[in-house]
């Protein structure tokens, strides 16, 4: 798990901090690709890590392969960073502040009911976040 240091600070960026669909306003165009064309409810914004920002869609993931586009999108699953990306979302996930960790362990043993572990939780929750 990464530690954040005071030279991690200093790469802070603004966060929107609660990027969930309830606030975006998106469109689709005469192609049928979906385009986000504003946000709303600006009460969340600071300052901090660029991953946080995507903890609350990775919260609510389904595994349908829109968390793994929205990444793409930004730039953020490269084979080299993958594994850390995952761990610094899962680790927001976990901390954010609307989290109930409780409901990510169940989210995750109705998937596999042998969970004994934060690391088999990960796994369970973002495990399509490897796959290229």
């Amino acid at each position: 798990m990464h530690k954040f240091t005071s030279q991690d600070e200093e790469s802070f960026v603004f966060l929107y901090a609660d990027l969930t669909d309830e606030h975006g306003l998106i469109s689709k165009d005469k192609n049928g690709t979906y385009c986000l064309n504003g946000l709303f409810d600006f009460g969340d914004c600071q300052l901090g890590p660029y991953v946080y920002d995507f903890a609350a869609p990775a919260y609510f993931y389904d595994g349908d392969g829109q968390l793994k586009m929205l990444l793409k999108g930004y730039g953020l699953i490269q084979k080299e960073s993958r594994e850390k990306i995952i761990s610094e979302l899962f680790f927001f996930m976990l901390l954010h502040e609307f989290s109930k960790p409780g409901f990510l362990y169940e989210k995750a043993k109705k998937v596999n009911a042998k969970i004994d572990s934060w690391e088999m939780v990960k796994a369970v929750l973002l495990s399509d976040l490897l796959a290229d």
